[in-house]
């Protein structure tokens, strides 16, 4: 299987994500739900793979979850509150991209209210065919090509459940290992704004979290990377 696409969904954005995955399998490509909701009752109607985690479940959990599911050569991820006019139409483009430059280990979309994009988080190089190589992507819509899918196994996640730094952590060991991370001008998708969840603790846990998890060659990249950007978040 060339990709496998995950689905995150949680409560009040299922029906989001109920509609984005059959646009994804009615494009041919094969899903994965990882979702989850308060409502012990709830039963979500998925049309493909689907794993429900506990209520408690954020971020961190739900991508270990994708990570440890994933059985492709490359790892899409879809947050349920992104739109995207044709979603067939961005995977076959990332799917394309990547087979095309092996050297990409992360690629992204053009995402309005992403936290990094191509205007502050680009880096000095080249660009060719609307990709920007970039610090950092986001954790919203992405996709990890297998050597960074296996990284992000052996990463522990438990005491940095909100989850932020993941997708720090997947773009520095992507730079480390000699490829690199792209946002893709010629696919756009928005993200709706806002966030369920206390910033100050989510930084306090992703600082920890980088802390720890960075390996050597990783910091390098990581203290460079953020420097380019003039901040971590």
């Amino acid at each position: 299987m060339d990709i496998q696409v995950f689905i995150i969904s949680w409560k009040g954005m299922h029906a989001r994500a109920e509609a984005i995955e059959h646009a994804v399998m009615d494009a041919g490509f094969a899903t994965h739900m990882v979702l989850s909701d308060p409502d012990p009752a709830f039963v979500h109607q998925s049309r493909g793979a689907a794993t429900r985690l506990a209520d408690t479940s954020y971020w961190a959990e739900k991508f270990h979850c994708c990570a440890l599911a994933c059985r492709a050569q490359r790892m899409l991820v879809i947050h349920a509150d992104t739109e995207c006019a044709d979603w067939g139409a961005l995977i076959t483009r990332c799917l394309a991209v990547m087979q095309a430059r092996p050297d990409i280990g992360v690629w992204a979309p053009r995402i309005e209210n992403a936290h990094f994009n191509a205007g502050n988080a680009a880096l000095k190089g080249w660009r060719e065919d609307g990709l920007v190589p970039v610090a950092n992507t986001d954790g919203i819509v992405f996709c990890l090509a297998a050597p960074e899918v296996a990284r992000m196994r052996e990463v522990d996640y438990s005491r940095n459940r909100l989850g932020w730094g993941i997708a720090w952590l997947f773009c520095s060991s992507a730079y480390a290992s000699g490829r690199m991370a792209v946002i893709d001008g010629a696919i756009e998708v928005k993200h709706l704004p806002g966030r369920g969840y206390d910033s100050g603790e989510a930084l306090q846990q992703a600082l920890r979290f980088l802390v720890r998890e960075l390996r050597p060659r990783e910091r390098i990249q990581f203290e460079l990377l953020s420097r380019q950007t003039g901040r971590i978040f």
